[in-house]
């Protein structure tokens, strides 16, 4: 897996074309989520998204703006696995992912599931962006998930981690952006 400064590296460079990658929610946000979960989730998901051959989008908000700390979505425990209802809001990269990562709230505090987008109860709407990115609304309604990533007493670390590696390469790109346009004669 890639370390944060050279995914900002990365990402800095592909701002600088603006170019429309399941990049940040993939390669950089879902990386990191398995990385920090471990488990049987990273071993079968790291080395696909590392060699390009799947993307797996990360699901968090539920709302047209960025509050994670507003998140609502629960995961309520059934059995041996949770049962997730709600819905997240543009999401990169979801349309056409392989899997999704999906924060929920699960006995009171955020944690991380590994979802199917095939599987029932998840219905995947595409949603068009400005930038031609790719992105989706997700509804959930009873989907079954076996267990976070991580521990659930690991949630909240896993998520602040992932959310943080993200907004520094999201602020990388975005310089990209910048260096780009100042380069640029007017």
């Amino acid at each position: 897996m890639l370390g944060a400064r050279a995914a900002g590296v990365i990402a800095e460079a592909m701002g600088r074309n603006l170019s429309p990658t399941p990049y940040q929610s993939s390669a950089v946000q879902a990386a990191t989520a398995l990385a920090a979960g471990g488990g049987d989730a990273l071993a079968e998901w790291g080395p696909k998204i590392a060699a390009g051959e799947a993307v797996v989008a990360f699901a968090v908000d539920e709302g047209a703006k960025h509050t994670p700390a507003r998140m609502a979505t629960p995961a309520r425990p059934d059995g041996n696995g949770f049962v997730l209802n709600g819905a997240k809001a543009a999401v990169a990269a979801a349309y056409g992912a392989d899997q999704l990562i999906v924060a929920a709230m699960a006995n009171g505090s955020p944690a991380l599931f590994l979802v199917d987008p095939k599987a029932a109860g998840v219905t995947v709407d595409r949603r068009e962006q400005l930038d031609s990115r790719n992105a989706a609304d997700i509804q959930l309604d009873g989907v079954r998930v076996e267990r976070p990533l991580g521990s659930l007493e690991e949630g909240p670390e896993i998520l602040e981690k992932t959310l943080r590696t993200g907004r520094a390469v999201a602020a990388a790109e975005q310089l990209g952006v910048c260096r780009e346009v100042a380069a640029r004669p007017v």
